[in-house]
């Protein structure tokens, strides 16, 4: 006959069981052990929690296996099947050293580990912050550590340090980080961290954040990693990116932020900060949607791609690529996204760098309508559908939509500018005198082929289809400028040289 013991505290009570039947007893009694194996020819304790287990001594507890039932309550997901082993250092989770000093080992993969068995609990009330933490800490590298869902109250920053690390949710908003100290990042990624992983939660402050209280922060270099599936609100920055070799960021929401949605910039050390952008969006946040900005004395700053991005009422721009003459910001490249209704620029390039492309990519009604949190800031009545600054060098705007913005739809002063088969269109509702363009080039040189530049059947005031600064640095070819209100071309100086080939409604 096999026996199993209950153990609740010190004091202990014999339940025999018939033979063979004994390991199915204890699992009935223990929450998470029908999916684990217990040999049946030793005797196994039950105990209620893991302090009663800390708490036994060789003398109250003789088994050398044991069913915990819960790390605090029998009920709480914390419990499991331990087994003694080698004297290690206790961990508060898959490790636990009891009176005696004995080591007793959870029965599972060490590399994938629940932060209910270290004492975490989504119950919206417990502080949690210690026992996520220890259980990224269980392992030196290589540690996954799965979050129920509901709501962790933490305290701090959950702090992700080292390689291979792995910090994932049940569901994007099924699982909440709900983090109480107001200048602490909700998650906090340490320098030098290597393909860590953060996934399917929700990662917030539970009250009014300050400086440095963002959702997720990188505090360093790290490389090659992955943020997925996370949404990001009321907290001062959404995401704060450090500098990385490549990266990735998908499927991510920042919203109701006090700052920006997304930030991102590099180091004097690391000039590259390549994190590359998949279906994500920012709205309603206090700055702009998308930040990049080099760092003083960085040589220059390479930047990844964004891909099926968007934003929507953010007040500040959508996208700002800000670089520095000391540090270029360099082929800043964005396709198939979505900017609107953002209180400037919906794409802002003042980047120092050249090389940058946009393509695919739809822009309406900058400075039409409220922004920021609970979208209480008021309509801004500025801002282009795409601006690019005389500090770029090179930029190609392809197959883009720029339509319904306070002023002009594209504005340009880049050294060379192509724009291909775009659209610009009702743009100016702002009606500043001279910004009330479908395109404005206002500095460097620009050629504009096909596409369709005037105002559509649904009304609007633009008034000029393209303007120029100068006609002998423009060229406009097999455009259509039908619908302009005053003009479809215009040049400010040399208008005998500009060239136009094979345009409607000239």
């Amino acid at each position: 006959m096999g026996d199993i013991y209950l153990i609740q505290g010190k004091g202990m009570e014999r339940r025999s069981f018939i033979q063979g039947a004994s390991v199915i007893a204890a699992m009935a009694l223990a929450t998470e052990a029908k999916a684990q194996t217990i040999s049946s020819t030793d005797d196994i304790a039950v105990i209620t929690t893991i302090a009663d287990l800390q708490a036994a001594t060789s003398a109250t507890l003789t088994q050398s296996q044991c069913i915990v039932m819960g790390y605090v309550s029998e009920t709480d997901g914390g419990g499991g099947i331990f087994a003694t082993g080698v004297s290690a250092s206790a961990n508060g989770g898959t490790i636990i050293n009891d009176a005696s000093g004995r080591s007793w080992y959870r029965n599972c993969n060490p590399s994938v580990v629940k932060a209910e068995w270290f004492g975490a609990s989504a119950n919206g009330s417990t502080d949690s912050t210690a026992a996520i933490n220890a259980a990224l800490a269980s392992q030196a590298s290589d540690v996954r550590v799965d979050l129920a869902p509901g709501t962790y109250v933490i305290s701090g920053s959950v702090l992700i340090s080292g390689n291979y690390k792995s910090l994932v949710g049940a569901a994007q908003a099924a699982t909440v980080l709900a983090c109480s100290a107001a200048s602490s990042p909700v998650v906090s990624v340490a320098g030098g961290s290597i393909s860590f992983l953060i996934r399917d939660m929700t990662v917030m402050h539970s009250g009014t954040p300050t400086n440095g209280g963002h959702g997720i922060s990188c505090t360093g270099t790290v490389s090659q990693s992955r943020i997925e599936n996370i949404i990001s609100q009321n907290n001062s920055f959404g995401f704060s990116l450090a500098a990385t070799d490549l990266s990735f960021v998908k499927g991510c929401i920042s919203q109701s932020n006090f700052g920006y949605g997304f930030y991102q910039t590099n180091s004097p050390a690391n000039p590259g900060s390549q994190w590359y952008y998949e279906d994500c969006l920012a709205q309603e946040n206090g700055q702009a949607g998308y930040f990049l900005t080099s760092s003083s004395g960085s040589s220059s700053m390479s930047v990844g791609a964004f891909s099926r991005c968007l934003t929507f009422a953010n007040s500040g721009c959508g996208f700002v690529a800000l670089g520095l003459a000391t540090s270029p910001i360099q082929g800043v490249r964005i396709s198939d996204c979505f900017f609107g209704q953002d209180a400037n620029n919906e794409v802002f390039l003042d980047t120092y760098g050249g090389a940058h492309s946009v393509r695919n990519t739809f822009t309406e009604l900058a400075g039409t309508g409220k922004t920021g949190p609970a979208q209480s800031d008021p309509a801004s009545n500025g801002g282009c559908g795409i601006f690019v600054s005389s500090n770029n060098q090179s930029v190609d705007i392809t197959s883009c939509y720029c339509g319904g913005h306070s002023q002009n739809g594209i504005y340009s002063q880049a050294v060379t500018a192509n724009v291909t088969g775009c659209s610009a269109f009702d743009n100016g509702r702002s009606n500043l005198a001279g910004e009330q363009c479908g395109i404005h080039h206002e500095g460097g040189r620009m050629i504009v082929s096909g596409g369709s530049i005037g105002n559509t059947v649904f009304g609007g005031g633009q008034q000029c289809g393209i303007r120029t600064y100068n006609g002998a640095n423009t060229s406009i070819g097999f455009v259509d400028l039908t619908g302009n209100v005053a003009s479809a071309t215009l040049a400010d100086s040399n208008p005998s040289s500009l060239m136009v080939v094979g345009c409607l409604g000239v």
